[in-house]
């Protein structure tokens, strides 16, 4: 399965731009004011919303002042919901006073991209960054009682419905948000609720999820073995029926050989696990447990057998690292720097989720090579926890 995730980058202005399987939440800006406006200022919209645009300035003002502060106490800050770099919703994080850890969010999707799970791929996203990177203790929405979409929506995040509402809480710096009417209702989430349900493997797309019915640490030591069994047997069918397989040509791919396919997983391999290294070694050294690597070398191995021994070498220290690990470790965040020169963060236990996925990905790959190969295989299979 593949487990949502986001992806955390940094805009100029050093505000997170988070980046969900179909979205991007970013800072809005004044080029995203015609847009906002052309579906803020629909009826459907309307009906639901205190910000009533009615011309390209309202817009440009609003965007102005729900963008001045981030993080800061009783402030508002605005993100757009990019779908194709084309904006079709926005989310507002309102961050409140009860030192800092509690927060209230509002959202908007274009009615046009409604009902195709935008919106909850959208506040999913936030939520995973307000509770996993900012480490918000409490998230809550307020809700008219006649959209009924929306409250689906929340409590199938998990959330339930809260009171008494929390009436002292909408004083803003830069937003002027009307005290909660009494026919209004607030949905809330805790940050243990939100951890106690997603510990499992979620597919966004399909909203299917797995429990892990225990730890965090149990579900990545389950995938470390499975993913070192599943590579073990493709590697012993793929050096059986192919000559040279670090030569063999590949047709219709973004890689020329199944060799830089292999090198490609194996190398991503190695840069994800260095994330986990800087939150804790336990001990560990990749280069000497792995296999030490001049990096950029074309080719990367010599010839297949010395990239079996490579590959055996790094799928038993994700196994003994995995071993090693403390379950609050996983809950924290990991980063690097992507080659485009950027920090990306993540929260571990995710780095570690798409490092397997990652991998079932490129397995996938690879058996319908062998498959137009005319050989044998059953290494599409997704990993499932049973």
């Amino acid at each position: 399965m593949r487990a949502m995730g986001v992806e955390i980058e940094r805009d100029s202005a050093g505000y997170p731009r988070i980046v969900t399987a179909r979205l991007t939440l970013k800072t809005l800006s004044s080029v995203d004011a015609a847009a906002l406006l052309k579906y803020r200022a629909e009826g459907e919209v309307l009906r639901f919303q205190h910000f009533h645009p009615t011309s390209i300035d309202d817009a440009l003002s609003f965007i102005a002042r729900a963008t001045q502060y981030f993080n800061v106490e009783n402030s508002w800050h605005q993100f757009g919901v990019f779908f194709e770099k084309r904006l079709i919703g926005d989310i507002g994080v309102h961050f409140l006073g009860q030192n800092g850890k509690t927060c209230e969010i509002g959202y908007t999707v274009d009615p046009n991209y409604q009902r195709r799970g935008y919106a909850s791929e959208a506040v999913r996203g936030m939520l995973e960054y307000l509770f996993d990177q900012l480490e918000k203790e409490h998230v809550f929405a307020v809700v008219d009682p006649r959209n009924t979409a929306s409250i689906g929506l929340l409590r199938k995040l998990g959330c339930s419905e809260f009171s008494p509402r929390p009436r002292n809480l909408v004083t803003s710096k830069n937003l002027d948000v009307p005290a909660f009417s009494n026919q209004e209702i607030c949905y809330a989430l805790s940050r243990e609720e939100w951890r106690a349900q997603n510990r499992g493997v979620y597919n966004n797309r399909c909203d299917i999820r797995i429990d892990a019915g225990g730890s965090m640490k149990e579900v990545i030591q389950y995938f470390a073995k499975c993913n070192a069994i599943e590579n073990r047997e493709m590697l012993a069918v793929i050096e059986k029926s192919t000559p040279d397989p670090l030569a063999a040509p590949l047709t219709g791919y973004f890689f020329k050989t199944l060799g830089q396919l292999l090198e490609h997983v194996y190398l991503g391999d190695r840069h994800l696990v260095r994330m986990f290294l800087d939150i804790d070694t336990y001990g560990h050294d990749i280069d000497a447990e792995s296999g030490a690597l001049i990096e950029g070398s074309q080719p990367l191995f010599k010839n297949f057998k010395e990239f079996l021994e490579h590959r055996q070498k790094m799928d038993d220290f994700l196994i003994v690292y995995a071993d090693s690990i403390q379950e609050a470790d996983l809950f924290k965040t990991a980063s690097r720097i992507n080659r485009r020169g950027e920090k990306q963060e993540k929260v571990a236990w995710k780095a570690w989720l798409h490092v397997f996925n990652h991998q079932t990905h490129h397995r996938g790959q690879i058996s319908n090579i062998l498959d137009t190969m005319q050989i044998e295989n059953n290494y599409s299979n997704l990993i499932t926890i049973e």
